[in-house]
């Protein structure tokens, strides 16, 4: 984990818990002991991968149980097999560089540079580069994939942004 989780946690302004990945995959933390899953990929990219073959599979499972889940990273969208990403996450990868820093709306670069945010398609468009493209796209009200890390919102937009993303989540 890292130390962003705590800033995260305070910003959703509701009970949380946090794993690494590498505990999921593990089997020491089910994902389906939770309605929500949040999950960070930051900047993992193709030298630390987004997903390996087993947390595609329990997130397949998770997402196809009824599970809502949000996913966020720069290299979502370029780093992931995209027939998973198309089939499971219901979104698809457009381009390597949204070209700025803002979001809905929404400032990041707070934690770390985001050199190279996704532009994403989905069946519904959440928030949008202010370039143009698709910076976080939806599926059915259950599953959002966002195309930078969201660890990365600025503090003055963290809690907004979370409220948005779960209430998407929620509501739809």
């Amino acid at each position: 984990t890292h130390s962003f989780v705590a800033k995260v946690g305070a910003a959703l302004n509701n009970g949380f818990s946090s794993s690494s990945n590498e505990a999921i995959a593990d089997g020491l933390v089910e994902l389906d002991d939770y309605d929500g899953v949040l999950w960070l990929l930051g900047d993992e990219g193709l030298a630390d991968q987004t997903f390996d073959q087993t947390e595609e599979n329990l997130l397949e499972s998770y997402v196809g149980g009824g599970g809502s889940l949000i996913v966020s990273g720069a290299e979502v969208g370029y780093a992931t097999d995209s027939t998973w990403l198309s089939n499971v996450l219901h979104a698809g990868y457009v381009a390597d560089n949204g070209g700025t820093n803002v979001a809905g709306g929404y400032t990041f670069g707070a934690e770390y540079e985001e050199d190279y945010p996704d532009v994403l398609s989905g069946e519904t468009v959440i928030w949008k580069y202010n370039t143009g493209g698709s910076a976080a796209v939806g599926w059915a009200g259950q599953i959002i994939v966002v195309g930078f890390g969201l660890e990365n919102l600025e503090a003055k937009d963290r809690a907004e942004a979370y409220l948005e993303l779960t209430s998407w989540v929620d509501d739809s």
